[in-house]
């Protein structure tokens, strides 16, 4: 029986409809009814601001996927950019192109990683997918949430990686999102607030939000921050769960990268 972590991301975003077209979106927590590639619904969010150039706004849902099939949803997202790009423009855009008067992903802009436990002996439910016949495992409980000194190892965890592997300057950046919330003792005391930084949106659903794609200026960038993110993410959140043990399912469970 093999256990893991579905991750899921929420990219928002300011874009040129002059260069991709208006992106059809449904109203915030809609039917997902609209698409934006294989993978993405689109949504309207009304916290996002527009930029120059970028006046229209868009916060794009992706399915949630084990954590190797990952780099296929970063992949649709840049496919279906480029493809607008190249539908609405005439011209080409290349992975290390510019995307600045294309996309903007200003101060108002976040980038949510959220996370579940999964079993695949479990029964599966159907992905809402255009491009596939995907299948998503069922999720396990969080049962009573999470507790204090696990949120602490995590927070802590995952900012020294990611200082360590992107320096100081890159750390700064992704924690100035206005509403992330952030309590360095206690954090499960606002895990219910969707402003918090770890917020716990249902029993098997985590979202983490002190994540964003601030100062990317290429495809190429956001896919490597995206992957990087993920890995992080992934190796820290699996590790601390199981040291933990916070997580049931009929039972106790090992949960596998």
């Amino acid at each position: 029986m093999e256990n893991g972590i579905l991750l899921g991301i929420e990219i928002e975003m300011a874009y040129n409809e002059d260069n991709l077209g208006y992106i059809e979106r449904d109203c915030y927590h809609g039917d997902g009814d609209e698409l934006f590639g294989d993978y993405f619904i689109a949504e309207e969010d009304g916290s996002l601001n527009g930029s120059d150039y970028c006046g229209e706004t868009v916060e794009l849902i992706s399915n949630p996927v084990k954590y190797k099939d990952f780099e296929l949803v970063i992949n649709d997202f840049i496919y279906e950019v480029k493809r607008r790009y190249k539908l609405h423009t005439g011209k080409k855009l290349g992975l290390k192109g510019s995307l600045s008067g294309i996309i903007d992903f200003n101060e108002s802009c976040g980038c949510h990683i959220n996370f579940s436990v999964y079993q695949d002996s479990a029964k599966e439910n159907n992905m809402r997918l255009r491009g596939g016949n995907f299948t998503l495992p069922k999720t396990c409980k969080f049962f009573g949430a999470i507790d204090d000194k696990t949120l602490v190892n995590i927070r802590k965890k995952i900012k020294n990686k990611m200082e360590l592997l992107n320096g100081s300057s890159y750390f700064n950046n992704i924690y100035d999102r206005r509403y992330s919330m952030v309590d360095d003792k206690n954090p499960t005391n606002n895990i219910d607030n969707k402003y918090s930084e770890f917020h716990l949106k249902n029993n098997s659903l985590m979202e983490y939000r002190s994540f964003n794609l601030h100062g990317c200026k290429t495809l190429y960038d956001v896919k490597k921050r995206l992957m990087l993110g993920a890995s992080i993410i992934n190796n820290v959140i699996v590790k601390e769960l199981n040291k933990s043990k916070p997580l049931y399912y009929k039972g106790e469970i090992k949960v596998n990268i």
